[in-house]
Formats: C-alpha cells, structure tokens, sequence
C-alpha cells in the first residue's frame, strides 16, 4: 500500500530523531493542506515535501535552529551538502531552481501565516 504525503511526513516526525527539526510538522502539514486546497495532486504534493525534508537534513546537519538567520552562502553551502550528500541530489540549475521553489512556496505559507 502506497502511503500519501500525511502518513510520509507523520512518519519522518514520529521517528526516534536524536534532535528537534527547526520546521515544525504542523508547518509542514498546514502547508500540504493548503497546496491540496489549491489542487495539487498527492505526487506534486510529495515533491514538495520531499524538497522540504531534505533541507530539514541540512538544517539538522548545520545545527541551524532559526531559519530567520540562514544567509545566503548557507544557502549556497546546502546545496553542495545535498549535491555531496543525498544519493540522487544533483545541483543542476533545473534540479536547485526545484527545491528553491518548493522554499520560496513553504517560507510563503509560513510569512503569511
């Protein structure tokens, strides 16, 4: 049985993580409701998170606890992080533009809320 996006993101955060994720699940949930609200499809609606949990990885690794504080050189830093890092993650222009994108979205969401 294929599991939606919910069930993804409820098992990311119900794991026995050795430290606290900076983005919240309920951010990330609201923000997923919201996309679905506007018609995204489950896939589309995975790709999000998937690019969100994969910077959450990078935040966990930069012991980074305030997204308010991240400058554009991390930025710049995460992206070969991933690009070194993440089996499949290859810092192309479409591949960055993608995660950016799906940031600019999530951050977007949370300045509105």
């Amino acid at each position: 049985m294929k599991k939606n996006v919910y069930d993804q993101v409820e098992n990311f955060y119900s794991q026995d993580l050795l430290w606290e994720p900076v983005i919240k699940q309920e951010w990330v949930e609201g923000f997923l409701r919201q996309k679905a609200w506007q018609g995204l499809d489950d896939n589309r609606l995975k790709e999000l998170w998937k690019q969100i949990e994969l910077f959450i990885m990078y935040l966990n690794y930069a012991d980074n606890d305030d997204l308010n504080e991240i400058t554009v050189a991390e930025y710049s830093f995460a992206i070969e992080w991933l690009g070194e890092r993440v089996s499949g993650f290859k810092a192309t222009l479409k591949r960055v533009q993608h995660l950016f994108n799906a940031l600019i979205d999530f951050y977007s969401y949370l300045f509105d809320k």
